[in-house]
C-alpha cells in the first residue's frame, strides 16, 4: 500500500494540483477552458473503463503501463504551452488515472480474505 502511495497516488495528485496553476499561469485560459481541461480529464476516465486492453494483459503490466504513460504525459504537459496539447494530454492523464486506480481496485478486492476487504478498499 505505501509503495502504491509513493508510486502513483502522489503523483496523481499533482494533476488535480497543478492543473489549475497550469490553466491561469501558462495558458491564460478562461473560465470555459479550464472546465474543458477539467472535463478532458473526466473524459479520459471514462475511455479507461472502456479500454479492451486491460483484458489483454495481467494487473501488474496493465498498472506499469499506466502508471507510466501517465508520468510522460504528465512529465509533457510540463513543457507544452498550446490549449488543444494540453487538452489531448488530461484525455491520457484521465485514462491512465482511471484505469491503475481501478485496476488496483479489483486487485485488492480479488485477493484479499472477505473479513478484510471493506477496511482494505476503504483505505484506499
Amino acid at each position: 500500500m505505501l509503495v502504491r502511495l509513493i508510486i502513483f497516488d502522489v503523483p496523481a495528485s499533482c494533476l488535480w494540483t497543478l492543473l489549475p496553476l497550469v490553466a491561469n499561469e501558462r495558458l491564460n485560459a478562461s473560465t470555459f477552458e479550464f472546465v474543458m481541461l477539467s472535463g478532458a480529464t473526466g473524459f479520459g476516465a471514462v475511455l479507461a473503463l472502456q479500454m479492451p486492453l486491460r483484458a489483454t494483459m495481467s494487473w501488474n503490466r496493465f498498472a506499469a503501463l499506466g502508471s507510466g504513460a501517465y508520468s510522460v504525459v504528465f512529465a509533457r504537459m510540463a513543457f507544452a504551452t498550446r490549449f488543444d496539447v494540453i487538452l489531448v494530454l488530461t484525455v491520457v492523464t484521465g485514462a491512465a488515472w482511471v484505469g491503475v486506480q481501478s485496476t488496483w481496485m479489483t486487485g485488492v478486492h480479488s485477493v484479499l480474505p472477505p473479513w478484510i476487504k471493506a477496511r482494505a478498499i476503504a483505505s484506499l
